[in-house]
């Protein structure tokens, strides 16, 4: 699963995106697992998705394992439409 959300040093919830990825990489901020706590990384280039990763020796069960770019943009546009779904005002 890719993670597009973690904790930050405060334990604030922080969501990366293609808008706020340079603002998150200016900071000097340590970043976890809102599940396994263990310490992540924001991988944020100029071709795939801004996300965090767990280091490769993570015991998470929700660390990623390795999904294309494609791959990720699937699952990001099938959450977005859910999310409008569930929370459409009725």
């Amino acid at each position: 699963m890719t993670m597009f959300t973690a904790k930050d040093q405060d334990g604030r919830d922080i969501v990366v995106t293609r808008g706020n990825v340079a603002f998150l990489k200016a900071g000097n901020n340590q970043y976890t697992c809102g599940c396994c706590e263990e310490k992540l990384i924001l991988k944020a280039g100029e071709i795939n998705i801004p996300h965090f990763s767990h280091l490769a020796s993570s015991k998470c069960r929700f660390a990623s394992e390795g999904e294309s770019e494609r791959h990720l943009s699937g699952k990001k546009y099938f959450w977005s439409g859910l999310s409008c779904k569930i929370f459409k005002p009725m």
